[in-house]
């Protein structure tokens, strides 16, 4: 009888990792599709549009402890003095998907403000 009752117990334990694991694979997969569509590169480029036509122009934060809008250094003192939004900061978080997919969002939509920032610096110089 002892015997039956471990059985029926490591069946029991099975049954349920095997849900566990099929559950959240379900969620996962979903979840991810979400990500990626939200913060595509080519989502942060209409961004970057649309916050050009808006007039609305500010650089995305991400990183750790110190959060700051990533751009090529030589771009650095232009970036500090534009306003700044964060997007993925902070040192604990636990979805790693999310969080590359925010830093490479960021990054693309930063590259296209600073771009059209510089044209408009090159415009009012001449």
């Amino acid at each position: 009888m002892q015997k039956n009752h471990k059985l029926t117990a490591i069946a029991v334990i099975t049954i349920s990792v095997l849900l566990l694991v099929a559950y959240t694979s379900f969620y996962l997969k979903i979840d991810t599709e979400q990500v990626y569509i939200k913060y595509s590169t080519e989502q942060a480029n209409k961004d970057a549009e649309m916050a050009i036509k808006q007039e609305n122009i500010f650089l995305y934060s991400t990183g750790t402890i110190a959060c700051s809008p990533e751009v090529e250094s030589k771009y650095v003192k232009l970036a500090i003095s534009l306003p700044s939004k964060p997007l993925a900061c902070g040192c604990v978080i636990e979805d790693y998907i999310l969080r590359r997919a925010q830093e490479r969002y960021a990054k693309t939509f930063n590259r296209r403000i600073i771009k059209h920032v510089k044209s408009q610096i090159s415009k009012a110089s001449y």
